[in-house]
């Protein structure tokens, strides 16, 4: 599912991911996802994590306005990076905003994951 990262990690020679996320256990899992992937691979990736304390909660009792603002501002402090991938759907709101502000190339992995799917089941129409 996450074929776009892999065809970046094999193009560069080294490759630093900063994986972002509003849940700690979806940080640590897509992260290790990645890592296992580059070790079978022998891609050069190196995994950086960086957990949104408290976005979850916010979105969870509707502020979403607030939720997007923690994101987007830990975006910006997290520039260092060759890209930044987010880890939810739930963090979906905050893409556009994100984006506007990075320098960095920003994949979010549940939407590569639904053009993944969608590209296979067209293809196999």
């Amino acid at each position: 599912m996450l074929d776009s990262i892999y065809q970046l990690a094999l193009e560069k020679k080294e490759l630093t991911i900063l994986v972002m996320g509003t849940a700690q256990l979806s940080v640590d899992s897509l992260s290790f996802e990645i890592n296992e992937w580059a070790k079978k691979n022998h891609a050069s990736v190196m995994i950086e994590k960086f957990f949104v304390g408290d976005a979850f909660e916010l979105l969870e009792n509707g502020q979403i306005d607030l939720h997007d603002a923690l994101i987007i501002d830990a975006v910006k402090k997290n520039q260092q990076t060759d890209l930044i991938v987010f880890t939810q759907f739930s963090m979906a709101s905050a893409y556009k905003g994100s984006k506007e502000v990075s320098s960095v190339p920003i994949f979010s992995a549940p939407i590569i994951a639904v053009q993944t799917l969608q590209a296979r089941i067209i293809h196999e129409r």
